[in-house]
């Protein structure tokens, strides 16, 4: 049986073990939002002007590319209802703040975009309570996605308040 190997790290690890990350450590996130709080059809998300319905690649949707950011993740299909409106998609996440290392100072909200056409202004955000101070806070990021038939990443980094 063929055992991986990486000689050069072997070495510095032996002669100096807090030098070199060697880069085989799993880096994961915390997701403060289960799986089936993915699923943006399901009643808990507040819709306006919007209609979502779950989709999954090579199902009847075939607009759909042959792949998929994360795999074993929900897709969702968001149209708006009304044509030259904006949609919007909101849901109320509780979450238990022991998951958070306030020490950080960071989080960071995420997802990916699929057009099919045309372009879209996506805005994503929070509203919330600081646990620091107790007053109410909110901030977003606007994007403008501009690519047709391929992901597009949008991400921001909030500050912890």
């Amino acid at each position: 049986m063929t055992a991986l190997s990486n000689l050069y790290a072997e070495r510095v690890f032996a002669e100096h073990p807090i030098s070199l990350w060697a880069l085989d450590d799993v880096a994961d996130y915390v997701s403060l939002i289960s799986e089936s709080d993915r699923d943006l059809s399901n009643s808990s998300w507040a819709k306006t002007n919007a209609s979502v319905t779950l989709s999954t690649v090579g199902g009847a949707d075939q607009e759909l590319p042959s792949y998929v950011p994360f795999k074993n993740s929900k897709i969702n299909k968001i149209s708006t209802t009304s044509t030259g409106t904006s949609s919007t998609l909101t849901k109320s996440v509780d979450f238990d703040a022991s998951n958070i290392n306030y020490s950080i100072g960071t989080f960071s909200i995420s997802g990916y975009i699929y057009l099919l056409s045309s372009t879209a202004h996506v805005t994503i955000g929070y509203e919330g309570t600081s646990v620091l101070t107790s007053q109410p806070i909110s901030d977003s990021q606007s994007f403008n996605i501009s690519v047709a038939s391929q992901w597009a990443f949008m991400s921001k980094t909030f500050m912890l308040t």
